[in-house]
């Protein structure tokens, strides 16, 4: 389909480029100059229709606007009685087909009201040069649009129901953890807090600071390990080659969902224990050969600041 696009617009490119200074405009009622520079089919456009159209604005050699360059396609246009000024281009569509390529060229004196702009020269045209690709009724848009709309509601069913398998495994992965996580805190002689979500936390050193809030820029010490005591990431370890602190905005999924979670637990300048279950760190992902996946993760950390 994009091919098919791509191709019909380097077309209707080529035919509006080749249209010449001295080919004849029809002029319309109201002094608008127009030709239709290739036809397509069918009946000619009515009043209260819908016509979707590909354009491109031009002065002189330069393109102001392309719609076949925009992610959105054909612009949809309402065909109706127009303005009646000297640039209403509306009762053109009148005397199309869909599949016609037209060029119109406007009043440079009307449409900037006396102000042309300096960069447009007295011999530049203003043209709009546009592509019919689709006419259908208000009937048929608003069956178009009663369409999308359900595509977008059994998507958005699709999504929330699969969200909701994956909240399931997720929880029950978590379930499967917390004998292990217990175990560790209990043999560590830890004094953690569990979090509805299943992660555990621990202040030992309470900064005097305020609660970070998301969308807050922390900069954090920190030094990441698994429950057997392999360290696989620190910046406060000369070991791992980077000693500077660590940097992240709170609460827009930067980092793994454990430390949004955890770090928005801990006042600035707290120190203290995130123990994370594997699905609120990496899960089955393996970002490094220390990590294997499904592993709880053991971070200590200190919140240095929240600006």
């Amino acid at each position: 389909m994009k091919n098919i696009q791509k191709i019909s617009a380097i077309l209707f490119c080529f035919l509006i480029t080749n249209v010449s200074a001295q080919t004849a405009y029809t002029k319309l009622v109201g002094g608008l100059d127009y030709i239709i520079i290739a036809k397509g089919k069918g009946e000619l456009i009515k009043d209260s229709t819908f016509v979707k159209l590909h354009y491109i604005q031009t002065i002189g050699d330069s393109v102001f606007f392309n719609s076949y360059k925009q992610p959105t396609g054909p612009v949809l246009n309402f065909v109706q009685k127009g303005r009646g000024d000297i640039n209403d281009y509306f009762p053109i569509f009148n005397k199309c087909r869909n599949g016609d390529s037209i060029v119109i060229r406007l009043n440079k004196d009307s449409l900037f009201r006396g102000n042309t702009p300096p960069f447009v020269k007295e011999k530049d045209e203003v043209l709009l040069k546009m592509k019919i690709v689709e006419v259908f009724s208000k009937k048929q848009r608003d069956s178009i649009f009663i369409d999308d709309a359900k595509k977008a509601a059994e998507q958005k069913a699709m999504a929330d129901a699969k969200k909701m398998e994956e909240d399931k495994a997720m929880a029950a992965a978590i379930g499967n953890e917390d004998k292990v996580l217990q175990e560790y805190i209990a043999a560590n002689k830890i004094k953690a807090i569990k979090t509805t979500s299943g992660m555990y936390y621990a202040i030992t050193e309470k900064g005097t600071g305020e609660l970070p809030k998301n969308g807050q820029q922390l900069t954090m010490n920190y030094t990441g390990m698994l429950l057997d005591g392999t360290k696989f990431d620190s910046n406060v370890d000369p070991a791992f080659n980077h000693v500077q602190p660590f940097t992240f905005t709170l609460g827009v999924g930067q980092v793994i969902r454990g430390w949004d979670e955890g770090i928005a637990l801990l006042p600035v300048g707290t120190k203290g224990i995130l123990l994370i279950p594997s699905p609120m760190a990496y899960g089955p992902s393996s970002p490094s050969p220390v990590i294997k996946p499904n592993s709880i993760m053991r971070f200590d950390v200190e919140v240095i600041s929240a600006k």
